[in-house]
């Protein structure tokens, strides 16, 4: 109405929506993403890298940055509030733009800085639980040439109540592996076996925190190399990976 007022008779708007520029973002996002985590968790097996990666991506997260950046405030959509998928589907839009206006090492900086930053404080086994961590200890100390894991009881407190405690480190060739601890011998036993798990793959609570500071210009074919399988892993070929 306004611009007819002004002698626009049939004004024409050329709007076009987001989804190319959206789609090359989420494969930009995607990409740099398990790059990141690749070199800075090497000894995480790949199920876990994607599962972090996968809670980076999801729509909640992506929907939470995308909210902090303000970026609610400039969407043209009919839904109001704005949903949480158009926010995390114009988060995606604007790495894809900034990506083709300033180049792509912008774009993973963009991405580093403020979505990677969303597992600042996270422990990352919490994207991720072995379903069964004894077998799958097992199956990693055997394929080691290691002895079996030996679960020991090593304290307890409280046995004949309901805040019972119990106290269980996991052995292997004599040489102690981790700890846990649970409310029955079975629970310590899993504990004491997630814990030897982290260990290994050097997630453990005390881990050195990821690094927010990688080049994102050293980026080589390492995105495309995954991290070794838990089915396959071994201290040996975890060794043997380096990623630079």
């Amino acid at each position: 109405m306004k611009q007819k007022e002004v002698g626009i008779e049939d004004p024409e708007l050329s709007l076009e929506d987001n989804q190319e520029l959206a789609r090359r973002g989420e494969t930009l996002m995607s990409e740099y993403l398990k790059y990141h985590l690749r070199v800075a968790l090497p000894r995480f097996p790949e199920e876990g890298i994607c599962a972090v990666h996968d809670y980076l991506m999801s729509t909640e997260t992506l929907a939470h940055v995308s909210r902090h950046l303000g970026t609610s405030d400039i969407i043209l959509s009919s839904d109001f509030p704005v949903e949480e998928v158009t926010l995390a589907t114009t988060l995606k839009a604007v790495v894809g733009a900034l990506a083709e206006s300033s180049g792509e090492n912008r774009a993973r900086e963009f991405v580093r800085d403020f979505v990677l930053t969303q597992l600042a404080g996270r422990d990352v086994n919490e994207f991720w639980e072995v379903e069964d961590p004894m077998v799958t200890l097992t199956d990693i100390l055997k394929r080691d040439g290691r002895g079996e894991p030996e679960p020991r009881l090593i304290n307890e407190c409280g046995c004949n109540t309901i805040l019972a405690s119990y106290q269980v480190a996991v052995y292997s060739d004599k040489q102690f592996i981790g700890i846990g601890y649970g409310e029955s011998v079975s629970t310590a036993v899993e504990m004491a076996a997630h814990d030897a798990l982290k260990r290994l793959f050097h997630t453990t609570e005390n881990m050195k925190p990821i690094p927010f500071t990688l080049d994102v210009g050293a980026m080589s074919d390492v995105e495309f190399r995954q991290n070794l399988s838990v089915n396959e892993w071994t201290s040996a070929k975890v060794q043997n990976v380096v990623h630079c």
